[in-house]
């Protein structure tokens, strides 16, 4: 009878914790205020609108970005960016102009969050889509992230050169599965009239992806949007008018534990119901 009921809150416990972490939807569905998932790689993804975990900076004196791109004409709703301090080649980058916005980032720069006990790297969204029409979704369909130590990565034009520059692939969001994701600039701003300097999205990122690297070194992050395209009735998820900035995090505020933790519970339960069970044994 007991071996049956530890049996039982075990199974329990396993389909509570998931519930709780569950494996992301393909594709990860960001639309609604509040949702948050950890992908199969242990990255978070989290729409902040109505989120208080994550002290967000507003404004465009405030707002820093390394990074703006937004689709051009002919480019079919999609957007592909890089960060370079060089004037964009039409390779084809859809970085803002020569935007002192969009900028080289040095690796020592970048500051690490601890969330659950495990550090992240915190790259946040700003969202910049019409508000009507239907033309307010836009997908995020990959973002690929390289160390570089070539001095001349400071001033790349072309998403292929991070690699031709002796870089390093550390992160990117398709490597063991096809991933996108799904925002709606309608819902995502935490401030009722929607525009930019406001951090939309966040994509944590654990730190163990980067391994060891110099302090000089260069992060070269590129990011494309749009692909998705109209997907009828679910919405057009093409980029349209507006721009999309990146930020990178200098020591958000987080308060919420991530989903993982709910496995240490479920560890927790189990050895704690196994101890029961032998003592009554």
């Amino acid at each position: 009878m007991i071996r049956k009921a530890f049996l039982l809150s075990a199974a329990v416990l396993v389909v509570g914790a998931a519930a709780a972490y569950a494996l992301p939807p393909d594709p990860i569905d960001l639309t609604y205020a509040g949702a948050t998932y950890t992908d199969g790689d242990g990255v978070i993804w989290t729409n902040l609108k109505g989120t208080s975990g994550v002290t967000q900076p507003s404004g465009t004196g405030i707002y820093d970005p390394f990074l703006r791109e937004q689709a051009l004409g002919g480019d079919n709703g999609i957007e592909y960016g890089m960060n370079t301090d060089a004037d964009p080649s039409p390779e084809p980058l859809d970085n803002v102009g020569a935007d002192a916005h969009t900028h080289s980032v040095l690796m020592g720069t970048l500051k690490s969050v601890n969330v659950g006990g495990i550090d992240y790297f915190s790259y946040t969204l700003d969202l910049n889509e019409p508000s009507g029409g239907g033309q307010n979704y836009l997908s995020l369909d990959n973002i690929k992230i390289y160390v570089v130590g070539n001095a001349g990565a400071a001033t790349l034009t072309s998403m292929t050169d991070p690699m031709l520059n002796a870089g390093t692939l550390k992160y990117n969001m398709d490597a063991n599965s096809d991933q996108t994701v799904w925002l709606d600039y309608n819902n995502s701003n935490t401030l009722k009239d929607h525009g930019s300097g406001q951090d939309d999205m966040e994509v944590l990122i654990p730190k163990s992806f980067f391994g060891s690297y110099a302090a000089t070194d260069y992060m070269v992050f590129v990011a494309q949007f749009g692909s998705a395209g109209d997907t009828g009735s679910t919405g057009d998820y093409s980029g349209q008018d507006g721009f999309e900035e990146w930020r990178v995090s200098t020591g958000l505020n987080h308060t919420t534990v991530p989903e993982p933790a709910s496995l240490s519970l479920l560890g927790f339960g189990l050895v704690g119901l196994a101890g029961a069970f032998r003592r009554k044994k």
